[in-house]
């Protein structure tokens, strides 16, 4: 017991040491000839989405840094998950933002950003316009891009996705098109919110695509999306649900559940508003519509090569 607690004192003093030698190499290299001070801006970038541990230490090695004259830190991160993160070490009931304030003077919250322009600009860079202009020599495909579009606008807004969120599911959208022939039809409703929910919804997504399971769980997890009042009058909604019911007749008759019965309890419901009425309408409708040449939907197609990004590390692990 006494050698290893020389062992910790030794450690302790040789640590200090080392701070001490690094801080006052800073100093000199801050300072200039004529006796000025300059100054040094080190940026930490996604502190929050390091491991716990990881971030509380190197948080508290920058706070042995913060007396130097002229080292600025400026710390990019989501405050709320850095508390998160803090609590999962010190317990649910410590006051995290209050132990972050130790290391934070000043504070800058940034704008919320565009999402409407920020996934029209990803659209531009990922060049899926020279994929969908090719396609428009075939009448089924003409509404393709507009469909791509307002799905992925509309999962972003109401599930709140973050630039990185958009980004990713952009990168995972573009490998599935670059496997897509020219005249093959992608269902873009349905591969956006299959992509979406591989992600979000892992549990259903994995149910939903299984041949003998009904759709309910996944259009269950739609519905948490958006109010039931909103989801009534929701194009998007009515499209999605349609195509996810749709998707499971082709080769899955037997497997609807009780996914086209509610619809048809609400037609048939007096006390059914027209609201409500209209989108079970609608999606029995969509759900019994040819998507291309008379075909229904070809979930089997669809799904083996939405997997194919289980041959792609796409997420780089973190420390």
């Amino acid at each position: 017991m006494e050698s290893f607690s020389k062992d910790l004192i030794n450690n302790y003093l040789k640590e200090k040491d080392s701070i001490i030698v690094f801080k006052e190499t800073i100093k000199k290299v801050l300072t200039n000839n004529d006796g000025t001070k300059s100054k040094l801006f080190i940026f930490v970038d996604e502190l929050d989405r390091c491991r716990p541990t990881y971030s509380i230490e190197l948080l508290e090695r920058i706070k042995h840094l913060l007396d130097i004259e002229g080292l600025v830190f400026i710390l990019s991160l989501d405050k709320e998950q850095l508390s998160h993160s803090v609590k999962s070490l010190y317990g649910h009931e410590f006051e995290s933002k209050g132990y972050l304030k130790r290391f934070i003077d000043i504070e800058y919250s940034l704008v919320k950003p565009n999402l409407d322009g920020f996934i029209n600009y990803n659209y531009d860079w990922f060049r899926f316009e020279n994929f969908f202009e090719k396609r428009k020599k075939y009448s089924a495909f003409k509404e393709d891009r507009d469909y791509l579009l307002d799905v992925l606008k509309f999962l972003a807004s109401k599930y709140v996705m973050s630039l990185r969120d958009v980004e990713q599911l952009f990168v995972r959208l573009n490998l599935v098109i670059l496997s897509t022939p020219e005249n093959v039809y992608i269902y873009p409703i349905l591969l956006v919110f299959l992509l979406f929910s591989r992600e979000y919804f892992t549990e259903a997504y994995s149910n939903f695509i299984v041949k003998t399971n009904t759709p309910e769980k996944l259009i269950s997890c739609l519905y948490t999306l958006i109010s039931d009042e909103e989801r009534i009058k929701s194009n998007e909604c009515i499209w999605i649900e349609g195509m996810l019911i749709g998707a499971k007749r082709t080769h899955y008759n037997d497997y609807l559940g009780d996914s086209v019965n509610v619809h048809k309890q609400t037609l048939e419901n007096e006390n059914s508003n027209e609201y409500e009425k209209n989108y079970a309408r609608r999606v029995i409708a969509i759900s019994e519509r040819p998507i291309e040449f008379g075909k229904m939907i070809d979930l089997k197609s669809l799904v083996a090569r939405i997997e194919i990004l289980n041959n792609f590390e796409l997420d780089k692990e973190v420390k």
